[in-house]
């Protein structure tokens, strides 16, 4: 079995060791040394959002009970629109389009390395009315510049190991699926 995964990856975490710099002739001693901020923070209402993710392969938006309205992520409880009229989480489908063309990361920060290269995006999935920020991968190889665009249909793929953090789900172009891919609910990466 898998270990978890740490907070801070091994590779992350430097030597106890110091080394030596000169600065205008000086010589001085930069010690690696660490600073610990660990905490649990509580995902509050967005817990069934992630809970959905994580367990049952499945993305969730709030609909508003009184104009219709359909958000994703769910991100509130009460339609602003509406004078606060309650809104109830349904479950969107896991294909849209991009709202844009996405920035490409090839150098990514050390919170993303493993990750990279990756386009980050915002997908309106099929029925909703906002959209979702989401990780954006191709199946070919290496994401390039003007593979996704602006208007590319593209289709949720969630991982095989899911924690309950958004980057649990990423989207491909539906164009580099099958039908049965597009069509199946809950594709995973594998």
């Amino acid at each position: 079995m898998k270990s978890p995964e740490k907070v801070i990856p091994f590779e992350f975490i430097p030597d106890k060791e110091g080394r030596i710099i000169t600065i205008n002739s000086e010589n001085y001693l930069l010690m690696n040394d660490a600073f610990y901020t660990f905490y649990e923070r509580s995902i509050g209402e967005f817990s069934p959002f992630f809970l959905a993710i994580k367990n049952e392969k499945r993305v969730l938006g709030c609909k508003c009970t009184k104009c219709g309205i359909i958000r994703v992520p769910p991100f509130v409880t009460h339609c602003p629109f509406c004078d606060f009229a309650p809104t109830e989480l349904i479950e969107v489908e896991q294909v849209g389009k991009m709202l844009s063309t996405p920035p490409i990361t090839y150098f990514a920060s050390a919170l993303f390395l493993d990750k990279a290269p990756f386009g980050r995006g915002r997908v309106i999935l099929n029925g909703a009315n906002t959209a979702l920020s989401a990780m954006l991968y191709t199946t070919t190889g290496i994401l390039v510049p003007g593979l996704i665009q602006k208007g590319t249909e593209v289709k949720v793929i969630f991982r095989d190991r899911r924690i309950g953090e958004i980057t649990d789900i990423f989207c491909v172009p539906t164009a580099e699926l099958t039908p049965e891919q597009i069509a199946k609910k809950g594709l995973q990466e594998s």
